[in-house]
């Protein structure tokens, strides 16, 4: 794994930002383990109840699922379980239940997949996603906190999402920062990201 010498929070400067929704579900993992997707939530094995429901709703792209994992068996495919109903923060009311994807980590290089590499490879194996809503670009740390209150005005202003993430890549590492509406006068720092 590649690491950066440089403290973490100064990473994101001139760095391509890409930010996500924050959903309020349930954080699932799909890996592949002897030729079965396996179905994980908080680093172990989904109860039976969640397992059965994140099964029903990703048939409809399961094969996209299968075709990634098996030809890239050390990714994790990182996503969000939406219930149908008012979400677990009561952040979000969903029309209808679904699963989104939001990341891929690869286990062999312990690292995250860049945010436009990862979009494309949802894409091509027809992985519903979350799609980031806007680009940015900081010229320093200040500018960029302007960005994190001008986003949860955004998402205050829009009466949701939760909040949102800033992912970028810089020296061989994925970055992120989530932001979410509640925390508004606690700024955030950028760390790498953990699996």
């Amino acid at each position: 794994m590649c690491s950066s010498d440089l403290k973490d929070k100064w990473t994101v400067v001139d760095s391509q930002v890409y930010w996500e929704p924050k959903r309020d579900g349930s954080n699932i993992t799909l890996l592949l383990h002897d030729g079965e997707i396996l179905i994980y939530t908080r680093n172990q094995l989904a109860n039976p109840d969640i397992q059965i429901e994140v099964k029903r709703l990703y048939k409809p792209f399961k094969e996209g699922i299968n075709k990634l994992l098996t030809i890239n068996p050390q990714y994790n495919i990182y996503c969000e379980l939406l219930r149908k109903g008012k979400s677990p923060a009561r952040f979000e009311v969903n029309e209808e239940a679904s699963l989104i994807a939001f990341d891929i980590f690869d286990t062999i290089k312990e690292q995250y997949i860049k945010p436009e590499a990862k979009y494309n490879i949802f894409r091509c194996y027809g992985i519903p996603y979350l799609e980031y809503v806007y680009i940015s670009k900081s010229e320093s740390i200040g500018e960029f906190e302007k960005l994190i209150d001008k986003m949860i005005d955004k998402a205050k202003d829009q009466g949701g999402p939760e909040g949102y993430v800033a992912k970028w890549w810089q020296d061989c590492d994925t970055y992120m920062v989530k932001v979410k509406v509640e925390h508004k006068y606690n700024k955030p720092q950028a760390k790498k990201k953990e699996t």
